[in-house]
């Protein structure tokens, strides 16, 4: 008898709670007040708004070709800029690491072809056409001459 009542007496209340619950809980909390009064206007008329107020033709964009994060500015705002003044720069720890890396790249390019041409000068008791040497100093000259040619053009920019 305990199972045959009591089982569906606990599922009713537990109904009953849930729907106390939801009943409490749509209710909203009181609004705080407000932390300071709203500011008074001292004209007659006016026009309220929020945003930022931009002017309609002296903006001017500006880009790079490179991109990347703004390190340091070196204009105002009102400041007279002449031609070819800096206006900012561009954090370059990228493209130093990148010279760096390229540098790395042609010691190792400098350093075979050293070496293949020290195998070409021990190599000349060799048949002409079977000397390895020959061919090893033609693979690392140009790998050379292109990573110099790389890193001329990161020192222009």
């Amino acid at each position: 008898m305990l199972r045959k009542y009591f089982i569906p007496l606990l599922a009713l209340a537990g109904v009953i709670f849930a729907v106390y619950t939801v009943i409490c809980g749509e209710k909203k909390p009181p609004q705080p007040p407000p932390i300071s009064d709203a500011p008074q206007v001292p004209y007659p008329s006016f026009v309220a708004g929020s945003g930022i107020v931009e002017a309609s033709t002296e903006n001017i964009s500006i880009g790079t070709q490179l991109a990347g994060i703004v390190s340091k500015i070196f204009v105002q705002i009102g400041s007279n800029v002449k031609a070819n003044d800096p206006l900012f720069t561009i954090d370059g720890r990228a493209l130093r690491a990148e010279a760096a890396i390229r540098r790395a790249a042609i010691h190792v390019a400098e350093t075979q072809l050293a070496d293949a041409k020290y195998q070409f000068g021990t190599s000349r008791r060799w048949p002409p056409r079977k000397s390895p040497a020959r061919t090893n100093s033609r693979r690392a000259v140009s790998p050379c001459r292109k990573l110099k040619r790389n890193l001329s053009r990161l020192k222009r920019i």
